[in-house]
């Protein structure tokens, strides 16, 4: 199986920053990217801030790697943001 790497950065309106890159199982070929983020990548933004959960922040996620060469230039780069 085939993951990727994936750069998250939480952004708080406390001024609070902070990244992380995951592996994970890549998005299969005939699965929407949007839908993949919003189901396997959501849950891993966050870093535990107390103030996170009450306050406005910003989530952005970006492929920054895969161990498939053959999917690389359709994976990496590609990224979603949520606000929370």
């Amino acid at each position: 199986m085939s993951t990727v790497t994936v750069k998250i950065e939480n952004l708080y309106a406390c001024g609070r920053q902070s990244t992380a890159e995951v592996e994970v199982p890549a998005p299969p070929s005939d699965t929407d990217l949007l839908d993949w983020f919003a189901d396997e990548v959501h849950d891993l933004t966050g870093d535990g801030h107390p103030c996170g959960a009450y306050e406005h922040a910003i989530y952005d996620v970006r492929i920054v790697a895969t161990s498939d060469p053959e999917r690389a230039d359709a994976l990496i780069g590609e990224s979603f943001s949520w606000e929370g």
